[in-house]
């Protein structure tokens, strides 16, 4: 009797152990397995405006300004270059809604400035006798600029100096690759000099104008180039900037170059940079507050535009601990099958291990991160198409809802979706089976006995 007590006693052990273990593994459904928005302004000719997304509280600029024109020399031959414009690079405060203007400077075309503040060349002399009067400075490049709160000159808060037109005469020993003075820095670039009598126009400054000889520059436009009213070549037109470059003196002096300037932080002045028109690049994270309070979280993708981020709180029954919560998001403009690299910074910083967890109807599923060193900043790769990394099946758009969780935070053990996940539901069938078995087996002792 005591004997048969003991093994009734072992049959129920596996019993409880085995359906424990059927009911405690979590049963997730197999699958296969699967830095940031940009925005480009090019010239126009005209001011563009962009609307600052939900979820965007600051935008990394890399601004731009336009380069100056070429001259004409005695013959109208092709004279010097116009100097290159400015480049800005910076970060700008941002409110959700609002509306920025921009204006991308356009290059100086022979004598006449470039849009957005440059200055025009001067004219050549048309009394040297023959058909072939003397030509026409370059015009001045035109500045790039963003506005905000307005479309006003003193709503700049960047500005990308345009370069100095370009002068006639060509002596690239005594003046270098350019005729006109380089765009952009707190202070723009000097236009060369043709001789001591025919003095280049100064750079724009930060709170003046650039002298000409004789017209000036002033706040956002470059000077006009001098005139010759005799023989001999017009002078080049100064940049727009924040403030212009000065005309160069007539008989072929150089342009000024305009000054860049900037209200944001972390920014880098590079002078004489642009060739060509200028240009405008935004690129943006789209922030949201976490669901835990612990702070903002900052998303931004390798292709394609982040729409609709919101931060949800984490479904009941999650295998790990959330600490930000998780975040639901689309990601467009997609070509079909193509993959992102999704970048998250998070308020605080994520052990090693941490995993991009999945959830779909009920089931987790947990993605490796691409930069797994323990700070705030981790990488994912999705694919537009591929489950789980996409929810969807709309061709170019990949939905997701997950966030980063750390499996060693509940003491849990993770598997590849494609490895133990797959075995998950066959061994609670095989606990069930063999709690049955064993409760047949008991039933038939008690009877015995």
């Amino acid at each position: 009797m005591e004997g048969k007590k003991t093994i009734l006693r072992s049959l129920i052990a596996v019993i409880l152990i085995l359906g424990l273990a059927g009911t405690l593994v979590p049963i997730i459904a197999t699958a296969s397995p699967a830095i940031g928005n940009e925005v480009v302004f090019n010239y126009t000719g005209g001011v563009q405006q962009w609307v600052v997304p939900d979820g965007v509280y600051s935008i990394d600029v890399d601004i731009r300004g336009a380069q100056g024109g070429t001259a004409a020399d005695y013959y109208h031959h092709i004279g010097h270059l116009g100097g290159p414009g400015g480049r800005v690079q910076t970060t700008l405060s941002v409110t959700p809604g609002e509306t920025l203007y921009l204006y991308v400077g356009g290059a100086g075309s022979g004598e006449t400035g470039g849009y957005n503040g440059g200055g025009n060349g001067g004219r050549g002399g048309d009394q040297c006798g023959g058909p072939n009067p003397g030509g026409p400075g370059g015009g001045g490049g035109g500045a790039s600029d963003i506005r905000q709160g307005g479309n006003a000159l003193s709503n700049r808060v960047v500005v990308a100096g345009g370069g100095g037109g370009g002068k006639g005469y060509y002596n690239s020993t005594r003046d270098g690759p350019y005729g006109g003075g380089l765009g952009g820095n707190l202070t723009g670039g000097d236009g060369p000099d043709h001789t001591p009598g025919a003095p280049g126009g100064k750079g724009g400054t930060q709170s003046s104008g650039g002298a000409g000889h004789p017209y000036p520059g002033s706040l956002g436009f470059g000077g006009e180039g001098g005139l010759y009213n005799w023989c001999g070549v017009g002078g080049g037109g100064g940049g727009g900037g924040y403030y212009g470059g000065g005309g160069g003196a007539k008989d072929s002096a150089g342009g000024g170059g305009g000054s860049s300037y900037s209200i944001g932080t972390n920014t880098i002045h590079t002078q004489g940079y642009q060739l060509g028109d200028g240009l405008v690049i935004i690129t943006y994270s789209m922030c949201v507050a976490t669901a835990t309070s612990t702070g903002m979280a900052c998303f931004t993708t390798s292709n394609g535009t982040i729409e609709d981020l919101t931060a949800v709180a984490t479904p009941s029954g999650a295998p790990v601990e959330f600490p930000h919560g998780m975040f639901t998001f689309r990601i467009t403009g997609l070509s079909d099958g193509e993959e992102v690299t999704l970048t998250v910074e998070l308020p605080d910083p994520v052990p090693t291990g941490t995993k991009w967890w999945k959830y779909r109807s009920g089931s987790w599923y947990p993605l490796d991160i691409g930069s797994d060193n323990g700070d705030n900043v981790i990488t994912v790769t999705l694919q537009d198409g591929v489950f789980p990394g996409d929810e969807d099946t709309v061709s170019g758009q990949i939905t997701d809802q997950g966030g980063p969780g750390n499996p060693s935070a509940v003491g849990w053990e993770t598997y590849p979706i494609s490895e133990a996940h797959v075995l998950l539901p066959w061994i609670a069938v095989l606990s069930a089976v063999v709690a049955g078995a064993g409760l047949l087996a008991v039933r038939r002792l008690r009877t015995r006995s």
